[in-house]
C-alpha cells in the first residue's frame, strides 16, 4: 500500500471514530443540565427567628424553655455511605454573650449550642438515608440581630459537607400591664385578689360592706412570654375565703381530696416560672 493510500486510510478511520463518538453524545441544553444531588443537607427552619428580649437561663433547662422560639435543624445523609460527622457552631463574641440556643441530645442532656457547640466533639455516626430534626430553643437578653453558622464536617478530615445559618432578631418586650386588685374581707380577716376588671367592679358594687377595696396590689406584664405559670384560685366555702396556688400537684390534690370544702374557680392569671 502506498504511503498516500495509508495516510488517506488513517484519516478516514479517524473521521469514522469521531462521527461515531459524536453520534453517541447528545448535547444538553440549559433545561437539561444534570443537577448534582446534595449528599448531605443541613437545613434550619425558619432561618430567621424573632425572639423577645428576656433573661438568659442560669442553668440547663429540664424541658423546652417556654419563653424561647424554636428553630428546627434537619440533618440528612443521602451520600450512599455511613459517615462520622460533627456539627461546628460559629458565633461571634456578641452572640455568645447574649444568645442561648438550647437543644436536647439523644441522651436527654441539654446544651447551649452557641457556647458549647453541637456535640459530641469526636463526631457522631450518620448512616445512609438518615434524616432527623433537632429543635433549638433560642433566647436573647439584648436587643439586636445575631447570626450563627452551623457547619457539617467530616469528623476525621474536617471536610465541609454542608452548612446553614440561623439569624436571631431580638426585640424589646411590649409592656402590657394588667393590674391585680386587692380586697380585704372583714368577716374572714383575709385578703382577696383578682386580675379581672369586671370582677373587681362587681365586688366593689355589690359586696362593699364585706370586702374593702384596697386598689391595685401589683401589675403583671401580659406580653412577657415568661409569664406562663398559671395561678389557680379556690374558694373555701366554710371560711368564705380564697386560696391560691401555682402548684399543679397541689391544685389536683385539693380538687381530689377537698372538693367539698374548696370550690375550684380556675386560673386567676399567669406569672413567671
Amino acid at each position: 500500500m502506498s504511503e498516500r493510500r495509508a495516510s488517506w486510510s488513517s484519516r478516514l478511520l479517524s473521521s469514522m471514530i469521531a462521527i461515531a463518538i459524536a453520534a453517541m453524545v447528545v448535547p444538553l441544553g440549559p433545561a437539561q443540565a444534570l443537577a448534582v444531588p446534595a449528599l448531605f443537607v443541613l437545613n434550619a427552619s425558619p432561618t430567621s427567628v424573632k425572639v423577645l428580649k428576656g433573661t438568659l437561663l442560669a442553668a440547663a433547662p429540664t424541658a423546652a424553655p417556654a419563653a424561647a422560639s424554636n428553630v428546627g435543624v434537619t440533618l440528612t445523609n443521602s451520600s450512599g455511605s455511613t459517615r462520622t460527622v460533627k456539627v461546628v457552631v460559629a458565633a461571634n463574641a456578641e452572640a455568645k454573650a447574649h444568645v442561648q440556643a438550647w437543644f436536647k441530645d439523644s441522651a436527654g442532656n441539654w446544651y447551649n449550642s452557641v457556647v458549647d457547640g453541637f456535640g459530641p466533639p469526636a463526631g457522631f455516626t450518620v448512616p445512609n438515608g438518615y434524616s432527623a430534626t433537632t429543635d433549638f430553643y433560642v433566647i436573647a437578653d439584648k436587643v439586636g440581630t445575631y447570626s450563627t453558622t452551623l457547619t457539617l464536617e467530616d469528623a476525621t478530615t474536617n471536610e465541609v459537607l454542608a452548612t446553614t445559618s440561623i439569624v436571631c432578631v431580638a426585640g424589646e418586650f411590649v409592656y402590657t400591664p394588667m393590674s391585680v386588685y386587692r380586697f380585704y374581707n372583714f368577716k374572714a380577716g383575709v385578703h382577696f385578689y383578682t386580675a379581672s376588671e369586671s370582677e373587681m367592679w362587681n365586688v366593689r358594687n355589690t359586696l362593699g360592706t364585706v370586702y374593702r377595696f384596697e386598689g391595685p396590689s401589683y401589675a403583671i406584664n401580659t406580653a412577657n412570654p415568661t409569664n406562663t405559670l398559671p395561678v389557680y384560685r379556690f374558694y373555701n366555702i366554710k371560711k368564705r375565703a380564697h386560696f391560691y396556688t401555682s402548684s399543679e400537684s397541689e391544685k389536683q390534690n385539693v380538687i381530689d381530696t377537698l372538693g367539698g370544702v374548696y370550690r375550684f374557680e380556675g386560673i386567676s392569671y399567669y406569672v413567671g416560672n
